[in-house]
């Protein structure tokens, strides 16, 4: 998945992979869900308090749930 990350007012592009993701039927219709990561580096929005003591590399992870 890709889009747009913004932080600090700085947009970045920023793509999501998905580590798992499956659908199930449901009472209420089917429902979708999924784990998603990525990667970015705080110094590309201007966050850079504490570098290099403070790692730079920032894993992102998402879970996603919805229904159809």
């Amino acid at each position: 998945m890709r889009g747009e990350f913004t932080l600090r007012g700085v947009g970045q592009p920023l793509s999501l992979h998905a580590t798992h993701f499956a659908c199930r039927p449901a009472e209420a219709g089917e429902v979708c869900g999924g784990d998603f990561e990525g990667e970015l580096l705080r110094s590309d929005f201007g966050a850079t308090y504490g570098l290099p003591l403070v790692g730079d590399r920032i894993r992102l992870k998402v879970q996603v749930e919805g229904r159809r």
